[in-house]
């Protein structure tokens, strides 16, 4: 089907429309929403940091979310890094609504930590881990999961102030060995495959919220394989479109950028209120 395609990066296989239940003109603008950059979840060594306003994807283990100390339970380099950077390392357990929240594999949990006069917004995420002969031969299984994980992150956007997610793709230690050369495809397969799942509500929400879905890849080499597939994907999308030349948003994107601007400017002045009562 159509996100099998997409995993596949240039299979001529045509849809089957009953498995589409998104507009391809809206799947296409939702993939558009994707950018590319080089660096680990917090942009380094030399990327962007986290902006305002910007939700960080920390992709985990369901089991590892107990009542334990924080700092025993990241078993991940990106997970370390990213609780470092929040200052919630040294926390001896995780908020109480998190750790109930992961009852199943793929579940996923808002959270806005304050730390060091600093807004942290951080999305966990639960995949289940696995021994590479406990999944299947096919990547069908696979990308159902991915699929699913995608899914509950963008319906936990949702119930967020944020319009950007921050996030690395599904690492080596969750990949089977035998599909670690198609995870672009995979990936940007299970980015379309997650929102397509959404109720029509949820969709769009997230195309109305979402201003931008950054992708950092650590790699430099995987970082032009996922460049060069993301391209595949948006032809795919546009020959599917029977596009010659792609459109443009035109006015909805101008009045997205707006509307981001708008929201950055009521949280610095949120911040900026924060800040004077702390100093009262």
């Amino acid at each position: 089907d159509l996100f099998n395609m997409l995993a596949d990066d240039r299979s001529s296989k045509a849809p089957k429309p009953e498995t589409v239940n998104t507009e391809l003109k809206d799947m296409y603008w939702f993939v558009r929403r994707i950018a590319l950059a080089k660096g680990n979840i917090l942009g380094a060594p030399n990327g962007q940091p986290p902006q305002p306003l910007q939700a960080l994807v920390d992709l985990t283990s369901t089991s590892l979310f107990s009542s334990g100390p924080v700092a025993s339970q990241h078993k991940s380099a990106a997970s370390s890094e990213l609780y470092r950077h929040v200052g919630i390392d040294g926390d001896p357990h995780f908020p109480g609504h998190v750790v109930l929240a992961f009852k199943h594999n793929v579940d996923a949990r808002y959270n806005l930590y304050l730390r060091n006069g600093k807004q942290h917004h951080i999305i966990h995420v639960a995949f289940p881990h696995r021994e590479d002969h406990e999944w299947g031969e096919e990547q069908a299984e696979f990308m159902h999961e991915v699929a699913a994980l995608y899914k509950t992150v963008f319906k936990e956007l949702c119930t967020t102030p944020c319009d950007r997610l921050r996030l690395v793709p599904i690492g080596r230690d969750h990949c089977p060995e035998r599909f670690r050369d198609s995870m672009p495809g995979i990936t940007y397969g299970g980015l379309v495959a997650g929102f397509n799942e959404l109720t029509a509500d949820e969709q769009d929400t997230v195309m109305k919220q979402l201003f931008s879905l950054d992708l950092f890849i650590p790699d430099s080499d995987e970082a032009k394989m996922y460049e060069v597939s993301l391209g595949n994907v948006l032809a795919h999308l546009e020959d599917l479109n029977g596009w010659t030349t792609p459109p443009f948003e035109g006015g909805a994107e101008e009045a997205r950028r707006e509307a981001h601007e708008r929201l950055l400017e009521e949280y610095r002045r949120e911040v900026e209120r924060a800040q004077a009562q702390v100093a009262k």
